[in-house]
């Protein structure tokens, strides 16, 4: 709510289903900076990605159902990241396993989330580009690294 008190502009879209979080779980004053989609098709859903500035990736070290995207399952937002070069907002015990880092992302802890939120906010439009630039090129390693992979598989059989 700290945020909402700084009079920054800001919305904060979220799409899926979430039963603990939704328009209900939020405090009042931060109502019109959310907005609710809780099914909506990949077409949309890439409209609605495009059109953002950073995907939030609320993966929490706390949530026992979340470790295993730590070090053995990919979610689908670090793909939207890559794909549409939106850099990520996820918490940094998740971002080594997708290779993001300060240089690609907005990493925060349990202590800065709001710090973190407020430098997405404000961060100036050539601070942004180069978080882009440097997604381009970790996407381009992660790309080499699969190529590589799928050429020693085929050359084992």
């Amino acid at each position: 709510m700290q945020i909402k008190k700084e009079n920054l502009t800001f919305e904060i879209i979220i799409t899926g289903r979430n039963s603990k979080f939704n328009s209900n779980s939020i405090p009042k004053i931060l109502n019109e900076n959310f907005f609710f989609f809780e099914k909506v098709s990949f077409s949309k859903l890439y409209k609605i990605v495009k059109s953002s500035d950073y995907i939030f990736i609320p993966l929490d070290p706390e949530n026992k159902k979340d470790i295993i995207f730590k070090n053995r399952k990919v979610t689908g937002s670090a793909q939207l990241v890559y794909g549409f070069l939106k850099p990520a907002i996820i918490n940094q015990e998740f971002s080594y396993f997708y290779n993001f880092n300060s240089k690609n992302s907005l990493i925060y802890n349990n202590s800065n989330l709001y710090n973190v939120m407020k430098k997405a906010i404000l961060l100036k439009k050539k601070d942004y580009i180069n978080l882009q630039r440097n997604l381009i090129t970790t996407e381009k390693i992660i790309y080499q690294t699969s190529i590589n992979n799928i050429k020693k598989v085929i050359n084992k059989t």
